[in-house]
């Protein structure tokens, strides 16, 4: 197990290692909707990441938008993925939101609201970092990493 997060080899293993490392110590010290939002675009990160990792493997046009490159791997994986896609698209919707308001902050019930009526607390984050290491680990397998 590398010792920091720059010891990792891919951009994907750095970002979920920074997202883990932001959820698991920064959320118990700082219950902030600043800190929640900054593991948000971890988790984002790791999941371009791993796309762009899929699209150089597959040896597909990098320059494509997002939507396509899901589209094209969707195509080629069928189902695999199709659940982090999912979530990773939920949460791209999230962080293209104008507005974030929290509720009950440096509290562990702590929630974002955003003004497209979607909402982020600490058990879904716990879960999306969950989703992200699956797919980390699904990218990796697929890969052959």
């Amino acid at each position: 197990m590398p010792d920091s997060c720059s010891d990792y080899n891919t951009p994907m293993k750095v970002c979920l290692c920074r997202a883990d490392n932001c959820f698991n110590v920064t959320f118990k010290q700082t219950k902030t909707k600043d800190v929640m939002l900054i593991f948000l675009d971890l988790i984002l990160e790791t999941y371009q990441n791993g796309i762009d990792e899929l699209i150089n493997y597959m040896k597909a046009d990098n320059s494509l938008q997002e939507r396509e490159k899901i589209e094209l791997i969707r195509k080629k994986y069928e189902t695999a993925f199709g659940k982090y896609f999912d979530t990773y698209l939920l949460l791209r919707k999230m962080k293209a939101s104008k507005e974030a308001k929290a509720e009950q902050e440096y509290r562990r019930h702590i929630t974002i609201k955003f003004d497209n009526g979607l909402t982020l607390d600490i058990d879904k984050c716990k879960q999306y970092l969950a989703e992200a290491r699956e797919f980390a680990q699904l990218v990796l397998k697929t890969i052959g990493s």
